[in-house]
């Protein structure tokens, strides 16, 4: 008999419950259940502005990553340079002092080293044709060097190179066996490849060129120099200068080599000959032997 009046005790009480609420709570229960399909619609329409979003934000992340990579890279502190490895025939040029002009411009690290300016540098030093420089793993810079070869002095000062340029190392004294250039500036470089030219042909007859000198109007002056250190002037003009010197040799060959100690002056600007000035112990001689 308890369990029976339990029961129905209980089905009472459920049944107020449901005339007092009605059915709410059904009706929470099946708008649950209604707006469920609508969640499902947003997550699908906000799927692809989700993945965008994510891509920028994992976009700017490797920007960043990146960014301070570089900075680290570029510190100098990071990958210091500390060794620099010179290459090239150095006759001339003080290396220390070329490794001292490297240094200048090459304290920003391995990768931050400006390579260009490292090479200008190098370049401005007198005796530097040219240079050449190249990272090595992982802390060398490597320069490689081009001395210039001097051709010749230059009369207003300095040295001239087989380019007919004109540099000036920092010396009181330039080599006394180089030839002495003299004549417009503009005019080296046709005065270089003259003085390789007529060299080649003089040194047939055992002469060699001590100074060339050229006027404005390019006409040339050739002054020889003998074994015996004595000089001939050999005034060679603007027209056929290498017919004009190719006289000159089959002459000097014939008669003029047993007397060139004695010959101050050669003028070829002849068609056919020449006008030969004996020098002043020649002249006293022939003199004295008039009287």
């Amino acid at each position: 008999m308890n369990w029976s009046a339990a029961f129905w005790r209980r089905r009472w009480s459920l049944r107020r419950c449901r005339q007092r609420w009605g059915r709410r709570p059904m009706a929470a229960n099946s708008q649950a259940v209604i707006s469920a399909p609508h969640s499902r619609d947003w997550c699908i329409k906000a799927g692809p502005r989700l993945k965008i979003l994510g891509s920028l934000l994992l976009l700017l992340g490797i920007m960043a990553l990146l960014g301070w990579c570089l900075a680290l890279l570029k510190d100098p502190a990071t990958l210091p340079i500390t060794k620099i490895r010179v290459q090239g025939v150095l006759v001339h040029l003080d290396e220390n002092r070329l490794r001292r002009a490297v240094v200048e411009k090459a304290n920003q690290g391995f990768f931050g080293v400006d390579i260009d300016a490292v090479k200008r540098r190098v370049e401005q030093l007198p005796w530097v044709a040219q240079a050449s420089v190249r990272r090595i793993w992982p802390d060398t810079l490597g320069v490689e060097v081009v001395e210039q070869k001097p051709l010749a002095r230059w009369a207003k000062g300095g040295l001239v190179n087989e380019a007919g340029q004109i540099f000036k190392p920092v010396t009181t004294r330039y080599p006394s066996w180089l030839p002495l250039f003299s004549g417009p500036e503009d005019m080296l470089g046709v005065m270089g490849e003259q003085y390789r030219q007529d060299s080649a042909l003089l040194a047939s007859i055992g002469l060699g060129i001590r100074e060339v000198q050229m006027n404005s109007r390019r006409a040339l002056t050739l002054y020889l120099k003998l074994p015996s250190n004595e000089s001939i002037e050999l005034v060679l003009g603007r027209k056929q200068i290498q017919v004009r010197l190719q006289r000159f040799i089959a002459v000097y060959k014939k008669l003029l080599g047993a007397h060139a100690a004695e010959i101050a002056r050669v003028d070829l600007r002849y068609s056919n000959g020449m006008a030969v000035q004996w020098n002043k112990t020649l002249k006293q001689q022939i003199d004295k032997g008039g009287e």
